[in-house]
């Protein structure tokens, strides 16, 4: 088998209830590097059940020089695991 895979980039969301918005800019003026994991961790530790999903049509693919000059685009041979191709 071979696989291909792709980096990009995409808008998430989750929503949470108008009654959160004083506890999450508390949380926000605490910890204000707080990423998206920490967000929707939060939310869960505060009662919400958030559903995430990716906002459609925001996929974009990554080129190297986005990429910081890694790779984005890898093919992989199995079942040794062999990358046979690398974009950068």
């Amino acid at each position: 088998m071979i696989q291909i895979a792709q980096k990009m980039t995409m808008w998430e969301e989750f929503n949470i209830e108008d009654d959160m918005q004083e506890s999450l800019l508390s949380y926000l003026k605490d910890f204000p590097n707080a990423d998206y994991n920490d967000l929707y961790n939060w939310a869960c530790d505060n009662g919400c059940d958030p559903e995430s999903h990716t906002l459609e049509g925001t996929e974009e693919v990554l080129t190297p020089e986005d990429n910081g000059g890694q790779s984005t685009l890898e093919i992989t041979a199995f079942p040794n695991n062999k990358i046979i191709f690398q974009n950068a």
